[in-house]
């Protein structure tokens, strides 16, 4: 509509300002002129340009036509073209001001910023009650480094609107472009005077101050800023700096404590305080009590953020307050922007290292269905369905996170495990040993892997040599660990090795406490095979009224004699 507009005010000067020689030409010119509108209106650029030509070729002093020439060319990026009409539109009638500011764009995209400087002082004559013309002046200027002319034009700018923030601050970068500190202080001053309560303009005097070490100036200005607003958290930030700079560490801490208890601070602010707490709490544990003081701070004032009590739970779950810890988790998954998988992870962390199984069960599946392509949470839901008796379940998740897993090779070492133990209770025992061998061929030092494989191929009475190896191996990873030397013992007493069998119980009796009641149960099972009848009746019956009952034990001890299991 303001193209039709423009066009229709347009049209009466050109008919009157036309030189007639003859009807035809004009009729022609008209018939060109409006059949280029129609094609520019639809957006049919190359045949508008077409037209707007011809309208040229029977017009070539029409200023109009050059400039709707000039905008076609530019915006195909042809900027010499553009350029020479616009430069033309401009000249045939420099009383248009947006045929300047078309020609001023094309100046400055040519790189012809004097050439810019120019027109644009031209338009700012013609409108000498506009700002425009002359920010676009400063602008170039500013580009050009004539900083005289930019701050002559920021003056005249100022003149028609009075203090002006952005008049100043641009004053204010042209004196410090100079090395006029003083002039720049000056500049800023009257803003401070302009608007007193615009707290902004006297912190970056303070760090100008601060920036050329005059820092008790730069300190009384915060101090007067805090005085006017106690919890102005930037004032606050940079006065507990300036003191910890000084070693007055109490001082310090009560300006950032009056910092992090402000709404206004930007949350992810709070969380570089308090990270940098975390890291100096690793080192001097006596600040601890400061930074869970400033943890509770940061989550009071900021008591729908997430990350605040994301950060709560990291402290807490550092110093193992597990409890504390995924109570703070919690929490921040519920708020929103909370739905991170870092923050379900350390809850499903915290579950398993507690062995809280039926927060484990419900928070992996939780997480599951949250993030669906994270493996962690499908290891989680195997084990709990595992230990609920569950196996082929468990078999269903932990096949879904080890196909998941293919990039990290400690977790398909995990899956592999359990997907061993999970198809070994299903008496699955090749697919179980399989995984076995898969979970060793990843980590072949892995001592429970060794220990579980090795029992297990000793209780199928397989591959005796090999499991004995991998006992040994186990023990030798991880010495003294009663389940472990059980495993030994119940390896040799397959292999028939009664006497090294016996031993090797005996040294896992010793190690434990309580004593298991299997291990009893092994140790007569040994001495059964040893002959010792007597002796062995005592052990199982020891296993018995430590809570063992299977079937087979007490079939053992009626018929006083030994049956595998």
């Amino acid at each position: 509509m303001k193209q039709r507009l423009l066009v229709a005010l347009f049209l009466p000067l050109l008919s009157l300002g036309q030189p007639s020689a003859n009807s035809g030409n004009s009729l022609s010119f008209d018939s060109a002129f409006w059949q280029a509108q129609e094609y520019k209106i639809s957006g049919r650029q190359e045949q508008a340009l077409k037209s707007f030509l011809q309208c040229d070729s029977i017009e070539p002093d029409n200023a109009l036509i050059k400039i709707e020439i000039a905008k076609i060319y530019a915006e195909k990026q042809s900027i010499g073209e553009a350029l020479e009409y616009a430069s033309k539109g401009w000249e045939l009638d420099s009383k248009v001001k947006w045929y300047g500011f078309l020609y001023t764009d094309l100046l400055l995209a040519d790189g012809k910023l004097l050439e810019a400087t120019q027109v644009l002082e031209q338009i700012a004559d013609l409108e000498p009650g506009s700002a425009d013309p002359l920010f676009a002046l400063t602008g170039v200027y500013l580009d050009l480094g004539k900083w005289p002319e930019a701050l002559r034009a920021l003056s005249k700018i100022e003149a028609l609107r009075g203090i002006d923030k952005e008049v100043s601050r641009q004053k204010v970068k042209i004196y410090l472009y100079q090395d006029e500190l003083e002039l720049a202080l000056v500049e800023m001053d009257k803003l401070i005077t302009a608007f007193p309560y615009d707290f902004e303009i006297q912190l970056q005097k303070a760090d100008l101050y601060s920036a050329n070490d005059r820092q008790l100036e730069a300190v009384g200005i915060w101090k007067n800023i805090i005085s006017k607003s106690p919890n102005q958290p930037t004032a606050n930030l940079r006065l507990a700096r300036w003191h910890q700079s000084i070693k007055e560490y109490d001082k310090s801490y009560t300006y950032l404590k009056a910092a992090a208890a402000s709404p206004s601070l930007d949350i992810d602010e709070k969380i570089g305080l308090l990270l940098s707490f975390y890291e100096q709490t690793e080192r001097d544990s006596t600040l601890l009590s400061k930074a869970y003081e400033l943890l509770d701070i940061v989550v009071q004032s900021s008591p729908n953020s997430a990350k605040a009590f994301a950060m709560k739970g990291d402290f807490l779950a550092r110093d193992l307050r597990l409890l504390e810890a995924r109570e703070a988790y919690l929490k921040a998954v519920s708020l929103p922007e909370g739905t991170k998988y870092e923050i379900w992870q350390q809850i499903l962390l915290i579950d398993a290292e507690l062995n809280k199984l039926e927060w484990l069960e419900a928070d992996s599946k939780q997480a599951v269905d949250l993030f669906p392509t994270q493996p962690l949470p499908y290891l989680y839901k195997g084990i709990t369905s595992l230990n609920q008796g569950d196996e082929e379940q468990a078999i269903e998740w932990l096949e879904a996170g080890l196909d998941l897993s293919f990039a990290n090779r400690a977790l398909q070492e995990r899956f592999s495990f359990f997907l061993a133990e999970a198809e070994y209770t299903n008496s699955n025992l090749d697919q179980a040993f399989k995984y076995f061998e898969k979970a060793l061929d990843i980590n072949p030092n892995n001592p429970t892997t060794l220990n579980n494989y090795a029992y297990y191929l000793a209780l199928a009475n397989r591959d005796l040599a090999k499991a004995l190896k991998m006992s040994e191996k186990s023990n030798s990873l991880q010495p003294q660990e009663p389940n472990f030397i059980d495993t030994w013992a119940w390896v040799l007493f397959q292999q028939g090795n009664y006497t090294a069998a016996l031993e090797k119980i005996n040294e896992a009796l010793s190690l434990s406490e309580p004593k298991p009641a299997g291990f009893h149960e092994h140790k007569g099972d040994i001495l059964f095979r040893m002959n010792k009848v007597e002796e062995a009746l005592i052990e199982w019956e020891k296993a018995v009224a430590l809570g063992s009952n299977n079937s087979v034990l007490l079939k053992k001890i009626e018929k006083k004699k030994w049956y595998a299991n």
